[in-house]
């Protein structure tokens, strides 16, 4: 039985190219995904999920399960890939799967019933031309992006770094929805008062472009907001600084 998938050159523009445990993680995904729905202990596990687990897909790829987390976490947070955990496996989601894995009606005549391929996936900006209706969309959706950007931002406490959070940031935040948003700001707050005596809030500019990720429904773990006792030891003496990291990194671009 020939299945296969298939990734176009367009591949190349995507985010996430250069990250080479993302990249693996995520082609990873795309082979793993099931073509068509099927039942796992009296679970239905859709067209593009699959069943597995952290030490499992570690395995299977020869990253750390630390490399996984991390490249999990950037497919998160980029809408690439969702997760549901159950008590004994997980069951991941490649987001997109069914618009990667579109078949055209002059390569289905060429392929077997069971084979499946990837059209255009990630194409590139000059290949993403749209009509006059795809741009008043396009607006309408940044529009609503930057609107929920805003009630989010009230609600967070530290207002440092706001105009950098990217319109593609915002737009991510609108995936995840606001009511979720909402509870992963109140889920960092207890964190942040559970360890209160030497933990700060983070500028709202990194939350916002990716720090919620390990707040949110599917990554969140009650254990998180726990305090952490600070070393006891001579260094803790020294005056905590807050950094602008993103300034920081934004003035060495520069040079």
């Amino acid at each position: 039985m020939s299945d296969y998938i298939k990734l176009y050159r367009s591949f190349l523009n995507w985010e996430w190219y250069k990250n080479i445990n993302t990249k693996t993680l995520f082609i990873h995904m795309l082979m793993k995904a099931n073509w068509k729905e099927g039942k796992f202990e009296g679970l239905v596990i859709p067209r593009g999920s699959f069943i597995s687990s952290l030490d499992k897909l570690a395995n299977e790829t020869s990253l750390t399960k630390d490399e996984i987390r991390t490249a999990l976490k950037h497919l998160i947070s980029t809408n690439e890939v969702t997760k549901q955990s159950f008590s004994k496996f997980t069951v991941f989601t490649v987001v997109n799967y069914n618009e990667y894995q579109n078949i055209t009606t002059q390569v289905t005549t060429q392929l077997p019933s069971d084979s499946h391929s990837i059209p255009t996936l990630f194409p590139s900006i000059e290949e993403k031309k749209e009509g006059k209706k795809g741009k008043n969309n396009n607006l309408l959706c940044k529009a609503d992006a930057s609107a929920l950007f805003e009630k989010l931002w009230k609600e967070y406490p530290n207002k440092k770094g706001k105009g950098q959070v990217s319109d593609t940031a915002k737009k991510r935040l609108l995936d995840v929805g606001e009511e979720e948003m909402l509870r992963a700001i109140e889920r960092y707050k207890k964190h942040l008062k559970a360890n209160e005596d030497w933990l700060r809030p983070q500028n709202g500019s990194t939350f916002f472009n990716s720090g919620y990720v390990d707040y949110l429904d599917a990554n969140y773990e009650e254990a998180a907001t726990k305090p952490v006792k600070a070393s006891k030891d001579k260094f803790t003496q020294f005056e905590q600084r807050e950094y602008d990291f993103d300034a920081i990194e934004k003035n060495l671009l520069k040079k």
